[in-house]
C-alpha cells in the first residue's frame, strides 16, 4: 500500500484480514459555513492500482482563506508492506510483519510492533518505534529519535535531538547512532 496525504494524520494498523478498510475524516475551514462545506465536498480521494500495489493520494485544494486536511486511517492485512508520505501530519503505524517506509514534513512519526524493515525519516518533529524487528533507518532533521525494545540493526542519525536506543537484540549490521546537537542514550541488551 502506497499513502500520500497532504494535510493530515495517516494511521495504517496491520490485523487479521484479507481486505484493506479506510476510513477518511475531512475538516474545513473557511469564511463561512458554505465555503466550509463547498471545500469538504473538494477533498478527494484518489485511488488506484500501481502494478500489484494500492496507491491512495487526498487531494486537498488550496485558497488563502480556507484551510482543509483530511485523517486517514487504513486497516490493512498484517503482511502488508506500507509505504506512507505526508506533509504537514502525523503518521503512526502498527501491528504489521512487512516493509515500512514513513516520510513526513512537520509531523512526528510513531512506529509500533513492526517486524519488518523499516525507514522512517521526518523534518520539525520525532520520531518514535516501539516493539520492532529488523533493519531499521531512522532520520529526523530537529526532532529527536526514541527507540523502545529494537531487535536488529539500527542507523538513526538527527541533525537536532536527542537519541534515545533501548535493544533487545543487535542485528548483524550493528547500531550506528549520530547527532550533531543533543545527547545520545544506548542501552544495550545484558547477554
Amino acid at each position: 500500500v502506497r499513502v500520500h496525504n497532504t494535510n493530515g494524520r495517516t494511521t495504517v494498523i496491520g490485523e487479521e484480514r484479507d481486505d484493506i478498510e479506510v476510513c477518511v475524516m475531512k475538516m474545513a475551514r473557511a469564511e463561512s459555513a458554505e465555503a466550509a462545506s463547498h471545500m469538504l465536498d473538494e477533498i478527494r480521494l484518489v485511488h488506484g492500482m500501481n502494478g500489484d500495489a494500492l496507491g491512495l493520494d487526498v487531494e486537498v485544494p488550496r485558497k488563502w482563506n480556507r484551510r482543509g486536511h483530511a485523517n486517514l486511517e487504513l486497516r490493512v492485512p498484517r503482511q502488508t508492506n506500507v509505504d506512507v508520505s505526508v506533509s504537514n501530519g502525523k503518521i503512526a503505524v502498527s501491528s504489521l510483519c512487512g516493509r515500512v517506509r514513513a516520510r513526513s514534513s512537520n509531523g512526528s512519526v510513531t512506529i509500533e510492533a513492526v517486524t519488518g524493515d523499516i525507514e522512517v525519516a521526518t523534518t520539525n518533529a520525532k520520531v518514535c518505534c516501539a516493539m520492532t524487528c529488523g533493519r531499521l533507518l531512522a532520520r529526523s532533521s530537529n526532532g529527536k529519535i526514541e527507540l523502545d525494545e529494537h531487535s536488529g540493526s539500527v542507523d538513526a542519525s538527527t541533525s537536532n535531538g536527542l537519541i534515545r536506543v533501548s535493544m533487545e537484540e543487535i542485528g548483524m549490521a550493528g547500531v550506528q547512532l549520530a547527532t550533531s546537537n543533543g545527547r545520545i542514550l544506548l542501552e544495550l541488551p545484558e547477554d
